[in-house]
């Protein structure tokens, strides 16, 4: 549970469109699907993502920059399939 809170925050972007500083390096590049343009368009990606198991994928939508790069991937799916478990019983969006 250590670290799920800030692992929860979702990604917002800057006003240019750019994120403020790398995110994820340990993710690697995202893929091309991935859209953080917006702050309903990140919500959106991750929850698709996560709905259909693509855990490696919702990662990209996480801020995971608080862990070290080298366990970024291994967590950032654990900690997407988490954060999907925790939005699906607990939150309600409309």
């Amino acid at each position: 549970m250590r670290g799920f809170g800030l692992a929860a925050i979702l990604f917002c972007v800057h006003a240019t469109g750019r994120p403020v500083v790398s995110l994820n390096p340990g993710l690697g590049e995202p893929p091309e699907s991935v859209d953080r343009d917006s702050p309903s368009a990140t919500v959106q990606g991750f929850l698709r993502a996560a709905h259909t198991g693509h855990y490696a994928l919702a990662a990209h939508y996480l801020w995971l920059n608080h862990l070290p790069i080298a366990s970024q991937a291994a967590e950032g799916a654990r900690l997407a399939r988490r954060l999907r478990y925790v939005i699906d019983r607990k939150l309600y969006l409309a």
